[in-house]
């Protein structure tokens, strides 16, 4: 995650962890932005870092992934279905980027 590295020797420990839960919810509301949906009430739960190799390869492919929890206001049902159905981020040839989506309370 690029928030790890913009604080790199200028945070330290559970800082670290409070940045990169900021960056990530940052991120997602870009993307809704985007993709016709307001974030609620969000939270970030998990963060990993992956690494998989290729199948006869040396190339060490890594991303990251973080998992999220929360609600969402569609803004534009239209755009929303298209972007859900694409997914979200640079990661989604490694099953990230996907959304499960249920209705509110409110619903």
């Amino acid at each position: 995650m690029e928030a790890k590295r913009q604080v790199r020797g200028q945070v330290e420990g559970s800082d670290v962890w409070l940045h990169q839960q900021q960056a990530a919810l940052d991120w997602l509301a870009a993307q809704g932005e985007r993709s016709g949906f307001t974030l609620l009430d969000t939270s970030v739960d998990a963060y990993r870092q992956q690494q998989l190799r290729r199948e006869n390869s040396r190339q060490l492919i890594q991303f990251s992934s973080v998992d999220y929890t929360g609600m969402l206001t569609v803004t534009a049902p239209g755009l929303f279905l298209q972007r859900l159905s694409q997914g979200y981020g640079k990661s989604r040839a490694f099953g990230c980027g996907l959304m499960l989506i249920k209705p509110g309370a409110e619903a």
